[in-house]
């Protein structure tokens, strides 16, 4: 397989040591283009990143459009020939879920390149499945299903304007970092280039979602728009189950799956805003809090990759 585009916007220098050390296992299979703020002094993350051989090109763009600006210059500029896909990336920061206690740029970035393990695993799905995006399921919306409608006016006027308004399948990744493969997004976006960008630089700053909608957010469905029409498919990783407790659940879901991640926080594949960090893990088991109760519960093995929770918790 040829290597991977990284296309990545890094605005938060304080997150760069975090990225740094999950793309420097990899680097053998990615070549890097960095995006940095061109209103900051960024010296920190070119001496952070500077310790990759990989780093092909910086380039400077301004703080508007969120991370779908830079996103949209830099995919024009990925030679198809030398890339077959691309990884989008960038620094977020806020959380998700109920009362936003979820780590959701963690979670996106364990899903796609978490350790060497999971990326090698990775490519060779990719490899043999041809599809053109793939991302982290739990965190995969369905347009239809969900209350955007304060962005619609804006996703239709796009859509209008990128003649794409025969795609059927309006299903994205919330947090708008995932593979896709960079001749379908450049088939679409290349013509309209200066377009988009120009009104994504009307949107300055940190973009909250708000009642008139933003072109930002109606970029971010695009994108998963334009993926789900080469084909979709969700990336895997190692999970442990955990036996439920819960005598609401257990009729249902005896068991339930969790992903442990990079960081050891660990959520629910089900339903993801069950998240919490552990704060002891051994062979035998592993203590977590949860953050929804703010309360510790301790587990123990049972047989291979499946826990109970212990009886005097």
């Amino acid at each position: 397989m040829k290597k991977i585009a990284a296309l990545i916007w890094l605005y938060h220098e304080d997150l760069a040591k975090e990225i740094y050390d999950l793309l420097k296992p990899i680097s053998q299979y990615v070549d890097i283009f960095l995006a940095l703020c061109e209103d900051k002094n960024n010296r920190s993350i070119i001496d952070t990143m500077s310790g990759l051989n990989n780093v092909k090109n910086i380039s400077f763009f301004p703080n508007c459009g969120a991370d779908i600006y830079s996103f949209i210059n830099q995919i024009t500029n990925v030679n198809p020939e030398e890339y077959e896909y691309f990884i989008k990336i960038h620094s977020k920061k806020n959380n998700w879920g109920e009362n936003k206690i979820c780590n959701w740029r963690a979670m996106l970035l364990d899903n796609i390149i978490g350790s060497q393990k999971i990326f090698e695993e990775n490519i060779k799905y990719i490899d043999t499945t041809n599809a053109g995006m793939y991302g982290c399921k739990p965190l995969l919306y369905d347009e239809d299903k969900i209350d955007s409608s304060p962005h619609k006016p804006k996703i239709k006027e796009l859509m209008n304007m990128l003649d794409i308004e025969q795609y059927t399948d309006h299903q994205f990744f919330g947090g708008t970092m995932f593979v896709g493969k960079v001749s379908l997004y450049q088939k679409v976006l290349n013509n309209y280039t200066d377009r988009i960008c120009y009104l994504l630089s009307k949107e300055k700053g940190k973009i909250e979602e708000n009642r008139n909608g933003t072109y930002s957010h109606a970029m971010e469905r695009i994108l998963g728009y334009i993926g789900c029409s080469g084909g979709l498919r969700y990336l895997h990783n190692d999970y442990v189950c955990i036996k439920t407790s819960s005598n609401d659940l257990k009729k249902s879901y005896p068991y339930l799956d969790f992903r442990i991640m990079y960081n050891n926080d660990i959520y629910c594949l089900l339903q993801p805003s069950i998240y919490g960090s552990i704060t002891k893990i051994s062979d035998d088991g592993f203590s977590v809090i949860w953050k929804q109760m703010n309360k510790l519960a301790n587990y123990s093995k049972i047989r291979d990759n499946i826990y109970t929770r212990c009886l005097n918790d």
